[in-house]
Order: C-alpha cells, then sequence, then structure tokens
C-alpha cells in the first residue's frame, strides 16, 4: 500500500469516530475546481427549498464563490477540517477527492452522483488490473451511501463499477438535466451562448468529447476551418460550431468572437451548451445521454472507437447498441452526417428507443428526490 493510500485510509477510520452534525451538508464537484454540475445543481434544491440546512461548499479558489448564505470553505485547509468532520451528508460528482486530498468520510451519508450516465468504464471497472490489498483500498475509497441511476440497465454499470447494492441505489436522473425540461432554460441557454459568442441567427453545434486516458490527442472542429468542404456547409446550412472539451482534457481555445466558423468555450456551462444546441456531436462522452432529453439530433465522432475501447478506458457498450445517432468514423462520414442531420432528423425512432433504454426515470423533479431519499435513509 503506498502512503497516500495508508493516509487516506486512516483518515477515513478516525473521521469515522468525530460526532456529526445531523444538518450540515457538505458539497463540492470537480476537486473543488468548480461549483457546478449535478452537485451544484442538489446544491440549489436544498438552498432555495430546506434552509435549515447548515450548507457547506468546499473550493480550491474560496474567495471565488459566490454562493448567499453558505459556508465556502478551503479544500485541504485546517480551517475546513471541523466543518469536513462534523458533516452528516456529503454531496459529490466524483468521489471524495472533492472534498479534500485524504479520506474525511467515515460516518458521513455519502452520497455519489456521479457527473452523468457513464458510456466510458468508471470507478474499479476502469482498473481491472488492481488486486489484493489495492484493489479493496480502491472499493473503501469509492464507496457510498447512496447512488442514483436513470435506468434499470445503467444500475447494473453502477453496481459493477462501485460495488453499489441494489437498496443504495436511487432510480433517478440527473439534477443537472431538469432545466433541459424547461423551454424557458431552453430559450434563456440559447439567448446566453449567442450572447457570449457574438452571434446571432446561426444554427448552433456543440461538440463536446470526452477525455482519453492514454493520448491527448483529441479532435478538434479548429482542424476544418479551412476545409473547402466544411466551408461549404457551414454557408448552406448557416451553422457555426461550438467545442467544450471535457473536465480532464487540459488546455484548450478560450472563447473567440467575430467571424468564425467554430468557437471554444471552455467555461461554459454543460447545460447551458446542450440547452442551446441544434445538433450535437461528441464520442463517447455521456452527455448525448442528457442530451436525449430535448429530441435534437445526435452525431457519434467515433475517429477512434477501436482503440478506446480496446487500449484506452474501455466501454460498458458496443456503440450499435448505444448509439443514439448517426455514426461517423472519419472526416468524410463526419461531414455527410452534419449534412443529413442538418437538412432533415434520420434519426428520431432511434432516439426514442435509446432514451426509453438508458435514461428512463429522468424528471424535472430530479433533486427532489434525491433530497427525500437521503432524508429517509437518514431515519428522518
Amino acid at each position: 500500500m503506498k502512503l497516500f493510500e495508508a493516509v487516506s485510509v486512516l483518515s477515513y477510520g478516525i473521521s469515522a469516530l468525530i460526532p456529526k452534525k445531523k444538518n450540515r451538508w457538505v458539497f463540492g464537484a470537480w476537486f473543488g475546481t468548480a461549483v457546478s454540475d449535478n452537485t451544484k445543481a442538489l446544491y440549489d434544491y436544498v438552498a432555495a427549498e430546506h434552509p435549515e440546512i447548515e450548507r457547506i461548499w468546499v473550493a480550491r479558489e474560496p474567495e471565488k464563490v459566490k454562493l448567499p448564505g453558505c459556508i465556502v470553505i478551503k479544500r485541504n485547509s485546517l480551517k475546513s477540517l471541523p466543518y469536513l468532520l462534523t458533516a452528516r451528508v456529503a454531496v459529490m460528482n466524483q468521489g471524495f477527492g472533492d472534498l479534500a486530498a485524504v479520506n474525511l468520510l467515515g460516518g458521513v451519508f455519502r452520497t455519489q452522483l456521479w457527473h452523468g450516465v457513464a458510456w466510458k468504464k468508471i470507478g474499479r471497472d476502469a482498473y481491472p488490473a488492481l488486486k489484493g490489498l489495492e484493489a479493496r483500498v480502491f472499493s473503501l475509497e469509492n464507496t457510498y451511501d447512496l447512488y442514483i441511476a436513470p435506468s434499470r440497465r445503467y444500475a447494473e454499470s453502477v453496481k459493477s463499477a462501485f460495488g453499489a447494492k441494489e437498496e443504495e441505489i436511487l432510480l433517478c436522473g440527473q439534477p443537472r438535466n431538469e432545466g433541459l425540461f424547461s423551454p424557458a432554460f431552453l430559450a434563456e441557454s440559447r439567448r446566453g451562448v449567442e450572447e457570449a459568442l457574438g452571434v446571432r441567427g446561426k444554427r448552433l453545434i456543440v461538440y463536446m468529447p470526452t477525455f482519453r486516458d492514454k493520448t491527448a490527442e483529441v479532435f478538434s472542429f479548429h482542424t476544418l476551418e479551412g476545409d473547402p468542404r466544411f466551408q461549404a456547409l457551414a454557408k448552406k446550412y448557416n451553422f457555426v460550431v461550438v467545442e467544450k472539451l471535457h473536465f480532464k482534457s487540459g488546455q484548450q481555445q478560450e472563447g473567440e468572437t467575430g467571424e468564425r466558423l467554430v468557437y471554444g468555450l471552455p467555461g461554459a456551462d454543460a447545460a447551458q451548451l446542450l440547452g442551446a444546441a441544434d445538433l450535437l456531436v461528441t464520442d463517447y462522452s455521456s452527455c448525448f445521454f442528457d442530451y436525449l432529453i430535448t429530441d435534437r439530433p445526435i452525431i457519434h465522432y467515433a475517429y477512434d472507437y477501436d482503440y478506446y475501447k480496446n487500449k484506452d478506458r474501455g466501454l460498458y457498450y458496443d456503440i450499435d447498441e448505444v448509439a443514439a445517432g448517426t455514426v461517423a468514423g472519419d472526416t468524410a462520414e463526419l461531414l455527410k452526417a452534419l449534412e443529413a442531420n442538418l437538412a432533415g432528423d434520420p434519426c428520431r425512432e432511434r432516439r426514442a428507443e435509446i432514451r426509453e433504454r438508458f435514461i428512463t426515470f429522468e424528471s424535472a423533479d430530479n433533486s427532489r428526490r434525491i433530497f427525500e431519499a437521503i432524508e429517509k435513509r437518514l431515519g428522518r
């Protein structure tokens, strides 16, 4: 066992001995780097509907976090310890690392909201080589009291990835997706993205790929800006492309304004981009499951499918089983798919099928259901 892992196991055991404050909830997301995703959406519900809950948010740069009525603490600071060690409920979208570098969640009700319906393998499924003590430590650090799954089919992946028990899984959608059911949210998202880009009256294609564990190479539409075929399509169908790379994908181009065909909006909220998009292009990212709520066209650009499935992260489902739109394997096929989906809607029935199979329990009421499930499991 590595020293860091030993310290984390020890801190977990010690934290379990400390009494908890029943109405103190601690929230974190993306290792303390963001105030976003499912954690933020559930936080907003708790803040609005249950002000009796003392809310703590963990951030690497707390001075930049503006959450009225919330105690914002710095990740890994001494001042954060009294709050983390006495919280009754912890809400995360990655794991204990959202709250601290070591596991301080002993005796805490641990709520794992994750950050999407995984197509790529996650949790212990992503690290099959772990054995013995190392595997046991990994399981300890990735075990929670409540998980969510928007379909029974996906619940099986949660069991496999986290060792979750049937009774620990709530069949419920993601809090961050509630806005996608609202016409007002969709309209506001559109206005917000257009203002950020400085464009009006264009069709918006949003490109959101996932990250790769073993290669830094991720396709960008910027490589097509000089391609006459792409330029002709953009003129014919009056579109621009907005790119948002995955959180773990590293640097990407900052947002640009002015006359362009491809824009980068690295800081944009994913739900806002999905709400604004007329067409989504992705690969193996879970964002397409969220986008299914809007019932708009999807393209899967699976240019490295064999490599990603067999040599990188690995996938739970074959592409033929789960793809909710046109699949393209190279640039020529991508351009052909763009034309087909901008000219019509060739995969409407397929989307309905995948929606029913994988996001059966998505609704505009996810946060309330999760809150009530936590309270019920706490015996309140």
